[in-house]
């Protein structure tokens, strides 16, 4: 059974190898270099004064979690889920759920009142964040440019 709790930095070296092998795989098939890398990327994210963080736990090993930050905005309170992830073997039992349930159960009581997030439209994870019951801004875009390529 797993455990949904609030993560804590001694968490970070088992999350980081975690994280590689869920996006590192289909249909992400980003390319982290080493679990170093992953580690200081999620450590910067945890380090975020506003940042909130849960784990999924089972037994000793976790199996998934849910990284954000609060943020005061004009419309009230929201959180932005930065990443959120359940370990492939994992996937398709509910933890997802209970990963962004949990979350934002807890986040109620400090007055978030919206949720929000970037996924990529045509991934798995676009149909997984509706069927929760997000709704997909259609006219918004993201905007990158790589220095060099101006």
């Amino acid at each position: 059974m797993s455990m949904l709790r609030r993560m804590t930095e001694g968490d970070l070296p088992q999350l980081a190898r975690l994280f590689r092998q869920t996006f590192n795989a289909p249909p992400w098939n980003d390319r982290w270099r080493d679990d170093a890398h992953a580690q200081r990327y999620l450590a910067g994210l945890f380090a975020n004064p506003q940042s909130r963080c849960w784990v999924l736990q089972e037994g000793r090993a976790l199996c998934g979690a849910l990284l954000g930050h609060r943020r005061d905005w004009w419309s009230g309170d929201e959180f932005f889920i930065d990443e959120c992830f359940v370990c492939p073997d994992h996937q398709g039992n509910g933890l997802g759920r209970l990963l962004v349930d949990g979350a934002q159960d807890e986040l109620a009581q400090e007055g978030v009142t919206l949720f929000s997030l970037l996924t990529i439209r045509q991934l798995p994870a676009a149909a997984f964040y509706r069927h929760l019951g997000f709704q997909a801004q259609p006219d918004c875009h993201l905007f990158w440019r790589r220095r060099g390529e101006e």
